[in-house]
This record gives structure tokens, C-alpha cells and sequence, in this order.
């Protein structure tokens, strides 16, 4: 290379190339005019040589000379019209690669593109970030963005440049902070992740906030997504979600942990996936919710590593897509747990991002959550905004899903939720409300209902809200169910409660009933953790009392949700379609008339009673919540008529009716006598007298109260004739003792 030329290279740049600290590679890197000269940069680290080949069908071949010891080459080369060329760079091992220049294929970035996006109110932002195979220039390859507007350099590393941040440095566009590269020759399934270089010279290494598939090589690898051509076949069932929301409808949600769904391809994974719906329809099942179904960073299944990638497994073949459609084919929706209350603490993650806090707060009382181990969101920022927002559409859009149930509610709208002194900050008004949280929730609800009426949203908090769901009133949070927590912890200390307990634990039941009008809610069954029924220690008595508590579940107000894999402990086929054809169990959940809990101050403290009632029609509920045998009960029923047993759990039907007599029992007029099994439910249906019966039964009265007054007429005429007869003998008595006496004095 000539003097002259060397001069007007920039070696201040390119010393910012070999040091690793260029945010404008392509200022140096790749071909750049130079009066009738091009001069080609590139840096190669480790190469041996690398030579330049003209792709004009020349076969000119140049050799670049390394200007630089740390594998900085160039060359100066007269212009050429149409300029196409790759590298061959000789490696090490005396391999000889053939490389794509990245650097002659720059990637402008357009205001229309990015201000969506930094304003916050873009939901397709996975289309800007999420690296997809693209076609640039007639070179297939893959782009990358990424937002990291404090980093000094950001480069894209993976196994394709030996994970060295010093090959493959992006450009920044320094208007928004968002650093883009095109890397010719990289296909989907290559693995990728960020290094990003802060203002103190620290190098981080951050998995992408917008990846769709994560590696296995390391806890920061992610994967290029290849494109998917699975074409979905459910539009008639999108079409009828609206419908299918209605509050007056059955709504039974089984819980499905994600490595329950069957993976592969093939005859195998179809059998399998038809097996598991034929289940869950002879359940009459209307949605599944899945659990587990993003990567997560340790075992627990939160926090995950990202927002929008699901399990490998479930990728592979378009696994979950293929699941999700052949549960629309037959009429079941598929919900999936929403994790946006918190993001993991881990060094390769969303915290301290760029080198500053760039999702989570910079305060740790507001940023990050002990009990976690997690950092929270700065939820009014563009940033954080647009991950969340298009996380929701990008599920929806990709496997067409029926809605979310949200986890850890409470976390984001508490700032002192699970926290001590010292831990949390008050909000402006001094209280621990996090309005921040609040508006985005309702926003999103928002976002949700204008995406599709059909969709649910359903939240899981445990902490008391007022106003959570739409049904509640119009400052609500805008969720359509929230689970009712309440009752199933009531429920689930009335079973653990021994007998001298049991009394008071029925009393807090009692006094949750209060409440299960007050929101709609979602039944969550809590009682197949084997920790929470710790007081029953035998194996069989645990799976009856939790088949128990579901039953009574089932006939509780209240939309169900059941743990699909606690299938064996309950009777779930009968009791569910007992429930899906019969209205008066869910067409009236928001009505405080159609549940009447009835004391059981006569009846052993293990007896749970209550009515569900609908007009005219009633169903009466007994349970027995312990494992005694229950022998000639009386049951307190709630209106004079007849009873039959429709449900029994743990024994046979039987046949015939209990009339109920005029007995008192538990404050109410009327009761009639029946068994109940140890850890046993009986459902009965309720017809009142028809008017012959209830002449039948006026007339036995009259001919009850004919031979009663019979009877106590007999009785005192009897009583009668006794006290005559004894006064008669009394006074005969006295007369002789007089008679006596008189006689004596005479």
C-alpha cells in the first residue's frame, strides 16, 4: 500500500474498530470512495490472510494487506461500477471461509419505522427486532436491532464469529438509540446474543429482548426463528369467541403444564394430541390453560428469559400451533399464563440492560422485588411499553390464543406486596398504590377487548382489590374473571380443620359466601398442592378429600378451573357434565339470590350445606368432610317438597325420594334423614308438592289432627274418669274416718 494511501485511512477510527469501541462501523468498515480508489476495510481477528473475490464473473481476486496486528486489513482498488465481492479469510486451522462483507450492505433506519416505537405505542415492534432471514441486495442473510441508546458499542456475537464482539459491531442510528446489522450468510436456527459495551468500558452480554427462540449453549443464547408456513384452519371458531365469552355460559378451564402437550410431528404426535382433547371433552372442558409455557431462567417457571418465546419443544414443528388448532377444531380455547409482573435478575437478561437502567426502575425499592429475586418495570416507559404490548399481539397473531391468565396481579399493583420497611417507596400521595402498574393494566385489558371481544382476561390476585373485573363496575381493572382465592383457601382449611376446629372453619366459609357475587370469578383449584391438606397424612384420604373440594367446587358460583393432571383424585367426568347441562349452576354466577348456605349448628361440624338456586329450580348440596361415615342425617332442607339424589360421590344413587317432614333442624322447618359417606357428596334436586300431594298431605293432616284429638279426648276423658274415681275413694275415705270419729264421740 502506497504512502499516500495510507494517509487517508482514519486511523483514529480504526483503532476504534480494533479496540472494540465504534458505534458507526460502517464509517470504516466495508468500501468507501476515494476520489477514483475504493478502499475495503475489514477485520478479521485471528485470520491468516483474506483476500477480496469480485463477484462480476472477472474472477479478479485482491489480497488485503493487514495494516493493523490485531487483523485489521485493507486494500485500495480502482472504482468499479457494480461492486459485489466476498471474502476468503484463511482461519487458523488453515481453513479457508467464504464471508459476506456486512459492511457493504447498510441498513437505513426510517422515522416511520422507529417513533412507533419509541412513543411507546407499538405492538408490532417484534417486525423492527425480532432477527428473521431476509433478503437484502439478492444475499440472503439475517438483520439484527437491537435498543440499547447508552451503550457505547453493541455487536452481534454466536458461534458464527467465535462469540468475539469485536467482529460484528452494529451501527447506531443516534437519533433512537437502536443499533442495526445485516449479517449475509447466517440461517434460522443459528445461535445469537448481544455484547454491549457501557460508558465505563464494562462488556455485558444480553440475550434479546424480542428473540423467538432461545439456544441451549449458554443462559444468554438465542435462536434465529426460521419462518413458519403453518396455515391455520380455525376461523370459524374466532369467529364465534365473542359468543363463547358470554357471562351466562359454562366456562371450565383445565390447567395443562406445557410438557403435557404433546411434541413432534408425525402420526405419533397426532394420536397424542387427539387423545388429550378426547379427555378433555368427555371432561366437558371449554379452555385449557397452559403453564410453563415460556423458557425460564432456573426451575421455578418464573421469571422467563423473554417475552415471546415459548418452549423449544413446543416450536419444533410447529408443535403448539398444530395443538392449538385441533383445540379449536373441537370447540376448546386455549389461555396461557401472562408473566409480566416482574423480568429475572439475571446477568444476561433485561437488568442493566445498556449499562443503565433501561427497563427496571433505578431505585431498587421500585425496581427490584426480594421475595422474587426479580426486577419490576418502569411501566410508563416507550420502552418497556412496546416489549409488553407486543408480546400480547405477537402471542396472539402467532398461536392464535384466547387469552391470558395474569400472574402476580398484586405485585404490580402493590408497591409494598410481599416486601418489609425499608424495601419500598410510597407513591406521590403517600400511599402504596402503583399507578403506573394500574393504568397499564386497564390498558391492556383495553388493547385486549379491542383486539378481540372474544378474548378472556383473568386475573390471579392474591391481596384484596376492589373493582378487579368488568362485571364490578366501570373503574374496574377491565379483567373478565379474577380467581377467587377466598373461598378456595376457606374451603381448603374447613377440610385440614380438626374436629374442634371445624366449627369456626365452616364460619369463615359462611362468611365468604358474602363475597362471591361481588366480582366474576374463576374457582382456582389450589387444593392439588399435597402441602396445603397437610393435616391429612394418609394417601387415600388426601386424594378423597381432594376430590371432595372439587365436587363441591363444581357446585359453587363461579366460573371452574381444574389441574388436569389431578384427574385421577376426582370424579371429573360426571360432575363436569352434571355442570355443562346445567344452567342453573353458571348462567346466574353474578346473582346473590342463587346461593343460600345453610347453618349446620344440629348437624356434626364436618356437614357443608348450601342450595343453588335458580326461580323456581334448587339444587341442595351436602358434603362430608371428614372420614366418618354419616348414619341417618338429618338434612335440614331449605323448602318443604321432595328431594332426590341426582349426584352422589363415593356411593351408588339411590332410588326413590326424601320427603321432607315438618322436623326442625339447623333454624329451618323442615329437614328429611339420609347417610352420607365419609368424605362424600350428595346433590339433590328439588320438586315442590303438587297439589295433590298437597291435598294428600292436608288430608293425612286432617286425619292426623282427627285421630289426635281423638286421642287426647280419650285421654282426658280417661284422666277425667282417674281423678273421679279417686275422689270418689278419697272421699269415701274420709266419710269412714268421720263416721268413725262421730261413732267414738257419741
Amino acid at each position: 500500500m502506497k504512502k499516500k494511501q495510507y494517509q487517508k485511512m482514519n486511523w483514529a477510527e480504526i483503532e476504534s474498530i480494533v479496540y472494540s469501541d465504534c458505534s458507526h462501523p460502517f464509517q470504516i468498515l466495508g468500501p468507501h470512495t476515494m476520489g477514483k480508489e475504493t478502499l475495503l476495510q475489514a477485520f478479521f481477528p485471528y485470520a491468516g490472510s483474506v483476500k477480496v473475490c469480485f463477484d462480476d464473473g472477472t474472477g479478479e481476486e485482491l489480497v488485503l494487506e493487514e495494516v493493523e496486528e490485531e487483523g485489521f486489513f485493507a486494500v485500495f482498488f480502482p472504482n468499479r461500477k457494480k461492486l459485489s465481492y466476498h471474502y476468503e479469510v484463511l482461519t487458523p486451522s488453515g481453513e479457508v471461509k467464504c464471508v459476506k462483507d456486512p459492511y457493504a450492505f447498510p441498513v437505513p433506519l426510517s422515522d416511520k419505522e422507529a417513533m412507533p416505537f419509541l412513543r411507546g405505542v407499538d405492538d408490532s415492534a417484534d417486525q423492527l427486532f425480532a432477527p428473521r432471514e431476509t433478503e437484502l441486495k439478492s444475499v440472503k442473510g439475517v438483520l439484527f436491532r437491537v435498543y440499547a441508546p447508552n451503550a457505547v458499542r453493541v455487536s452481534v456475537i454466536g458461534p458464527f464469529n467465535r462469540f468475539d464482539g469485536r467482529m460484528n459491531p452494529m451501527e447506531k442510528d443516534d437519533k433512537t438509540g437502536i443499533f442495526t446489522l445485516f449479517l449475509p450468510g447466517i440461517e434460522a436456527g443459528a445461535e445469537y446474543c448481544y455484547e454491549i459495551k457501557k460508558k465505563s468500558g464494562d462488556v455485558l452480554v444480553r440475550r434479546d429482548p424480542y428473540a423467538l427462540s432461545y439456544g441451549d449453549s449458554h443462559l444468554a443464547a438465542c435462536k434465529v426463528m426460521a419462518k413458519d408456513t403453518f396455515a391455520w384452519k380455525d376461523a370459524s371458531w374466532i369467529a364465534q369467541r365473542k359468543q363463547r365469552k358470554d357471562p351466562a355460559t359454562n366456562l371450565s378451564i383445565y390447567t395443562l403444564k406445557a410438557e403435557d402437550i404433546p411434541a413432534g410431528e408425525g402420526e405419533l404426535f397426532e394420536n397424542s394430541c387427539k387423545e388429550m382433547i378426547s379427555q378433555l371433552l368427555k371432561l366437558s372442558c371449554t379452555h385449557i390453560k397452559i403453564v410453563g409455557l415460556w423458557e425460564s431462567i432456573g426451575h421455578k417457571p418464573y421469571p422467563v428469559k423473554g417475552f415471546l418465546a415459548v418452549k423449544e419443544s413446543l416450536l419444533a414443528a410447529s408443535a403448539l400451533k398444530k395443538f392449538v388448532n385441533l383445540c379449536h377444531k373441537n370447540n376448546i380455547g386455549v389461555l396461557t399464563e401472562l408473566a409480566i409482573a416482574y423480568f429475572g435478575n439475571d446477568e444476561s437478561g433485561l437488568a442493566y440492560f445498556d449499562g443503565t437502567h433501561l427497563y427496571e426502575h433505578a431505585d431498587a425499592r421500585k425496581g427490584y422485588h426480594s421475595y422474587f429475586d426479580a426486577c419490576l418495570f418502569q411501566y410508563r416507559t416507550p420502552q418497556v411499553q412496546s416489549l409488553l404490548y407486543t408480546s400480547l399481539r405477537f402471542l396472539l397473531d402467532e398461536f392464535h390464543l384466547d387469552g391470558f391468565v395474569w400472574m402476580d396481579v398484586a405485585s404490580m399493583l402493590y408497591l409494598d406486596y410481599k416486601k418489609t420497611a425499608g424495601e419500598w417507596i410510597c407513591n406521590e400521595q403517600g400511599g402504596n398504590c402503583n399507578f403506573e402498574a394500574v393504568s397499564l393494566i386497564r390498558e391492556m385489558n383495553a388493547y385486549l377487548e379491542t383486539y378481540d371481544k372474544g378474548l378472556l382476561s383473568v386475573a390471579c390476585i392474591d391481596a384484596v382489590w376492589s373493582q378487579v373485573t368488568r362485571l364490578s363496575g366501570e373503574e374496574s381493572l377491565g379483567f373478565d374473571y379474577v380467581e377467587n382465592h377466598g373461598i378456595t383457601d376457606a374451603l381448603v382449611s374447613f377440610v385440614n380443620a380438626d374436629v374442634y376446629r371445624k366449627r369456626n372453619a365452616l364460619y369463615d366459609v359462611l362468611r365468604q359466601a358474602k363475597y362471591a357475587f361481588c366480582e366474576g370469578f374463576v374457582l382456582p383449584d389450589k387444593w392439588n398442592d399435597s402441602d396445603l391438606l397437610y393435616a391429612i397424612e394418609e394417601a387415600e384420604e388426601k386424594a378423597a378429600s381432594r376430590k371432595l373440594l372439587d365436587a363441591v367446587a363444581t357446585f359453587y358460583p363461579g366460573k371452574k378451573m381444574f389441574a388436569y393432571s389431578a384427574l385421577e383424585t376426582m370424579n371429573a367426568e360426571e360432575c363436569n357434565a352434571f355442570y355443562a347441562k346445567t344452567p342453573l349452576l353458571y348462567e346466574n354466577d353474578m346473582n346473590s339470590d342463587s346461593l343460600r348456605f345453610i347453618e349446620t349448628t344440629d348437624s356434626p361440624s364436618s356437614v357443608l350445606s348450601f342450595a343453588r338456586i335458580k326461580e323456581e329450580d334448587m339444587l341442595l348440596v351436602i358434603a362430608n368432610a371428614s372420614g366418618e361415615d354419616l348414619k341417618d342425617l338429618r338434612v335440614a332442607a331449605p323448602l318443604p317438597g321432595k328431594y332426590k339424589v341426582v349426584l352422589a360421590m363415593n356411593s351408588q344413587v339411590p332410588r326413590g325420594m326424601n320427603t321432607t317432614e315438618e322436623t326442625a333442624c339447623n333454624k329451618l322447618a323442615q329437614s328429611f334423614v339420609c347417610d352420607l359417606p365419609a368424605w362424600g357428596m350428595k346433590v339433590f334436586s328439588y320438586r315442590a308438592f303438587t297439589d295433590k300431594e298437597l291435598a294428600q298431605i292436608a288430608e293425612r293432616k286432617r286425619k292426623q289432627k282427627i285421630q289426635m284429638v281423638k286421642e287426647e279426648r280419650a285421654r282426658i276423658e280417661k284422666e277425667r274418669d282417674r281423678i273421679i274415681a279417686e275422689a270418689i275413694r278419697d272421699a269415701s275415705e274420709q266419710i269412714q274416718l268421720l263416721e268413725k270419729e262421730l261413732k267414738e264421740l257419741e
